[in-house]
């Protein structure tokens, strides 16, 4: 809500708490503490809910949304504001209590709406509530050992995630595309470790991609250095062993990772490069020899 939405809102539902008193002076009263209250509700809200602690992971990928510069303007108008609002209620509760007349509380009143409603009106929160419902949009991650997966569409990473994960994926939307990460856990001894597949982010060529895409490539480097990169040698992802060899080095470049070559669809009919690991996806007893094989190496 706008500064003008929250006036409209607090005068209304004061209004309402002032009139079971029969004492004009105690309704008064209780109006202004109601307005105040009621606003303050508001405004701190949206305070401590655009200054929730974020992953730095968070922190990239907000950047992409919104100017956080002119987000924490708005934080800041707001807590100035407060602290007008705060002496102006102080000021007229004063003049209210030793009003002698209903006329002179009522003509009280209206001064201090009226220096109420200019406060109120100057406060903008457009910022801070695209700010927050971003926030409610962006990837719940855990803090933990996690691996990313690599690589051009239909080359297996979600087959493989699945496969090693046991089926049991979890999914979290992005804030600027359709598509969604892919979350999987497998076991480290007495630990565990995440998987995350990265679909819309690492999946083509980085300069190919909007500002807004570049930003979170890089935000993917405060999630993990430990990228696991598929490459499918038999082409039928659609893109040549040369394209993804391309993809490859750029994340390379741009992401300096630890990273694992894995050659995926091996039971199909492909060509032999040079990678760490090779594997069917589909596999349970390759794909858990694996796990086991890049756990060790990563971790």
């Amino acid at each position: 809500m706008n500064g003008k939405e929250i006036i409209d809102v607090a005068i209304k539902q004061a209004k309402k708490q002032a009139r079971s008193k029969k004492k004009w002076k105690e309704a008064d009263l209780i109006k202004i503490n109601s307005i105040h209250a009621i606003t303050l509700g508001f405004l701190n809200t949206y305070i401590k809910e655009s200054s929730e602690e974020l992953t730095d992971f968070q922190k990239q990928l907000a950047e992409t949304m919104i100017n956080i510069k002119e987000k924490n303007k708005q934080i800041q108008r707001i807590k100035a504001s407060i602290q007008i609002l705060k002496k102006l209620k102080e000021e007229y509760e004063i003049k209210l209590k030793f009003g002698d007349t209903p006329k002179q509380n009522q003509q009280t009143m209206k001064e201090y709406l009226g220096r109420y409603s200019s406060v109120m009106k100057k406060i903008k929160t457009d910022k801070l509530e695209k700010y927050i419902k971003n926030l409610n949009q962006l990837p719940k991650i855990k803090k933990m050992n996690t691996i990313i997966i690599a690589g051009y569409p239909n080359t297996g990473k979600s087959q493989l995630l699945k496969t090693m994960s046991g089926h049991k994926v979890q999914t979290a939307p992005y804030p600027f595309t359709t598509k969604e990460l892919l979350i999987g856990y497998v076991k480290n001894r007495y630990d565990k470790v995440q998987l995350i597949d990265t679909p819309g982010i690492l999946d083509r060529p980085i300069k190919k991609r909007n500002e807004i895409e570049q930003k979170a490539v890089l935000a993917l480097k405060y999630l993990s250095k430990n990228v696991l990169f598929l490459i499918d040698t038999s082409e039928t992802c659609a893109y040549t062993i040369k394209e993804q060899e391309n993809l490859l080095n750029e994340i390379k470049k741009k992401f300096n990772p630890k990273i694992i070559t894995v050659q995926t669809k091996i039971d199909l009919p492909h060509r032999q490069i040079k990678t760490d690991y090779k594997v069917n996806t589909k596999d349970k007893e390759q794909v858990e020899e694996l796990r086991k094989k890049i756990i060790k190496k990563f971790f």
